[in-house]
């Protein structure tokens, strides 16, 4: 703490008072102290002023502020209702688009301008995609003049990007698109009505850069109009066919697909396969979709679909085509891969040569038939069987099966009977959910060792038996074949363990869910 708060320090520090009287010293202390109250005060308020001041006079540091953006110029800003055509030149060729007016079908209507590609199929061409393209070229605006350079530094002398935009009152006014400045950062652009050389940004000179193709109307490949099949659709779905062929390079033996009048499996596979081979059908409703919801495409590779458009695309020799026959109708679509990796396809409801990627082509369609084969084996609802008849090692078990009309749980639903003998519900389920599960794995057939069969009989309460034979044809593999007809193989394991649970199911044994 300073001295001026020590009294007892006032006199000693001054030693020319030690001849006062002991009063005048208590004035002389009294005055002293007064003079430094005021001169500690006055400090104070010096110290306070002095803050203040520089609170006051010193002005505070602005806050960074962030960049101004960078201030365009107009150069170009015409009314695009008043636009008749735009003519424009790149690497691709020389388009001109031009506008016609539709008329207004109500009295208060205003009419409108609709766009086209002049020498192109209206009916093929977005016009909203024209319209965008007009104002990229009648709207432009700058990012700075350049006033060091000539029109031959440019790259302006003799431009390879312009456009000629020409007004209802058949005024004109051309843009030049030049080089690219030296940073890459932009282009340099000149009109046709100034002398004046703007930089632009690169993305006007890209929005000049187009085909004819830029413009299809091209989205995807259109679904059928489902009221020119009355009876092939169901609340808005396309149900059924009478026939689907799929062939072409890849379909040296077209597979084709007709619906599955046998009674025991329609029910649950609706179609089947005639040739190359004769199986019950999978995978149909993915070639449905292409039909039903359309093909999902990247644009057009041409807007003509004549004999030599097909042939310069390869579609007159396609990859493959798949027909579907609809009463007297039979629409198709074809596809035929590029060297971009995409497909290019034509279809009897479209008019383009489209573009299609291949991730939007189902991959059944890689040209194995056996992609169109169900390897389902065994699918018979245990409520249209009679009995279930199992035989393996010369011994066969037939399982009587009758439903319990008063049952209310799956576990004692049925009554089931092995030569009298009751046999658990619930055991028995399971082993028949496991034959459920045996699916083929391989459709090719040979020759078997017929002596070592194992045959399932499916009883059904309203048509004649159904036979599956398995026979031995490699120490892993049964083939097998429904009726008599051989379909493809199975693993061994599947058909041991189906023999080894049957035997414990016939000696009154329990059996767990072993699917």
């Amino acid at each position: 703490m300073s001295d001026f708060f020590n009294d007892d320090n006032l006199i000693e520090q001054n030693p020319s008072q030690d001849g006062l009287k002991e009063t005048e010293k208590k004035a002389l202390k009294s005055k002293k102290l007064w003079t430094k109250i005021v001169a500690a005060l006055l400090s104070v308020a010096l110290l306070s002023f002095g803050t203040f001041a520089v609170i006051k006079f010193i002005p505070e540091k602005e806050e960074n502020s962030s960049q101004k953006e960078i201030e365009t110029i107009d150069v170009l800003d015409l009314d695009t209702d008043k636009i008749s055509s735009v003519s424009i030149t790149n690497q691709n060729g020389t388009y001109t688009l031009k506008s016609e007016i539709s008329k207004s079908d109500t009295e208060d209507g205003e009419d409108s301008k609709t766009w086209y590609v002049e020498g192109v199929n209206k009916n093929l061409i977005d016009p909203y995609l024209v319209s965008a393209k007009v104002s990229s070229a009648s709207m432009i605006s700058a990012i700075r003049e350049i006033t060091e350079k000539s029109e031959k530094d440019c790259g302006l002398e003799n431009p390879k990007i312009y456009a000629e935009i020409t007004m209802d009152d058949n005024s004109k006014t051309a843009v030049y698109l030049g080089g690219d400045s030296p940073d890459n950062t932009g282009c340099y652009l000149k009109l046709s009505t100034s002398d004046k050389i703007y930089l632009v940004e690169n993305s006007v000179k890209q929005d000049l850069i187009f085909d004819k193709l830029d413009f299809a109307l091209a989205d995807n490949i259109p679904a059928l109009d489902s009221s020119e099949f009355d009876g092939y659709y169901t609340d808005g779905t396309l149900s059924k066919f009478d026939m689907l062929t799929i062939s072409g390079d890849r379909y040296k033996n077209p597979v084709v697909v007709t619906e599955n009048t046998d009674k025991s499996f329609s029910e649950y596979i609706p179609y089947k396969v005639v040739s190359p081979q004769e199986h019950y059908a999978d995978n149909i409703d993915k070639i449905i979709e292409l039909f039903q919801n359309g093909v999902t495409a990247s644009g057009a590779y041409s807007y003509e679909t004549d004999k030599n458009a097909l042939k310069k695309f390869g579609l007159n020799s396609p990859d493959f085509t798949i027909k579907m026959k609809l009463g007297a109708k039979t629409v198709y679509q074809s596809y035929k891969i590029q060297n971009d990796g995409s497909y290019a396809a034509v279809s009897s409801v479209g008019n383009l040569i489209y573009k299609v990627e291949a991730e939007n082509i189902p991959d059944i369609l890689s040209g194995d038939p056996t992609k169109f084969y169900s390897s389902v084996i065994c699918l018979f609802n245990i409520d249209k069987l009679k009995s279930f008849g199992i035989t393996a090692e010369n011994k066969t078990y037939d399982f009587a099966i009758k439903k319990k009309p008063d049952s209310d749980t799956s576990e004692d639903r049925y009554d089931i009977t092995l030569k009298d003998k009751k046999i658990d519900c619930s055991s028995f389920q399971n082993l028949y959910k496991y034959v459920l599960t045996f699916g083929c794995y391989d459709y090719s057939v040979g020759k078997t060792d017929k002596s070592d069969t194992v045959r399932l009989t499916f009883n059904l309460s309203d048509d004649k038996p159904v036979y599956v034979d398995f026979e031995k044809s490699s120490d892993t593999k049964y083939q097998y074949s429904i009726n008599g007809k051989p379909i493809g193989k199975i693993q061994s394991s599947k058909i041991d363990k189906l023999i080894r649970y049957t035997k414990k199911l016939a000696n009154g044994e329990k059996i767990p869910d072993i699917s």
